[in-house]
């Protein structure tokens, strides 16, 4: 939506009606941008269209949430950007054996201690020059991605080294975790 509502300003100029639409669009639609809403109100600024949003509180509503949600949306995307770059090149690609390794080491445990459901998770590590934990992020909310974003900030806190040096720091790295991976497998002893 963004490249084409700039395509259409670039050919037609700007339009503040189209520029409420579109606000509105990003607010509402099924995939809320709050980074593009926000730019999109700055720039409406209070010119903002009745018919689009019916009343002021409207709009400056989803103004707010725009203007509050916004950085922390960026800082995710910087965060998965670094991530998935360090992952391309070949000096993370050796790096990821040993940071996998590590991190695997710690759900495994979390899955023998917390146990729960067999969902899989994305964790974001931002790891420092001496191997530390620098900042973390962890998508879910079941009791193994609990443990491990708690294991992880005990890390952090303690200034311990868990990890290996990166090639630089901070040096973001994303691990996909499958918890059905890493649950031991019940032997049989009948058979």
């Amino acid at each position: 939506m963004e490249k084409g509502f700039a395509a259409l300003e670039k050919q037609y100029g700007v339009s503040m009606m189209n520029l409420n639409l579109m606000a509105h669009a990003v607010i509402y639609g099924p995939d809320a941008d709050p980074v593009f809403a926000d730019s999109a109100f700055r720039r409406i600024g209070d010119q903002w269209d009745p018919e689009t949003w019916n009343k002021q509180e409207n709009y400056e509503s989803a103004r707010k949430w725009a203007s509050e949600y916004a950085p922390s949306v960026l800082k995710r995307r910087s965060m998965e950007d670094a991530a998935e770059t360090n992952a391309q090149t070949s000096e993370g690609l050796r790096y990821r054996d040993s940071f996998e390794q590590t991190l695997k080491g710690m759900a495994q445990k979390c899955v023998s201690e917390a146990g729960g459901s067999l969902d899989k998770f994305k964790a974001f590590v931002s790891v420092g020059a001496k191997g530390n934990v620098e900042d973390l992020r962890i998508y879910s909310n079941n009791p193994i991605a609990i443990c491990l974003y708690q294991t992880l900030l005990d890390a952090k806190r303690k200034e311990a080294t868990p990890f290996p040096q990166p090639p630089q720091a901070p040096y973001w790295m994303k691990l996909d975790v499958d918890v059905a991976t890493l649950t031991p497998v019940a032997s049989n002893p009948g058979h």
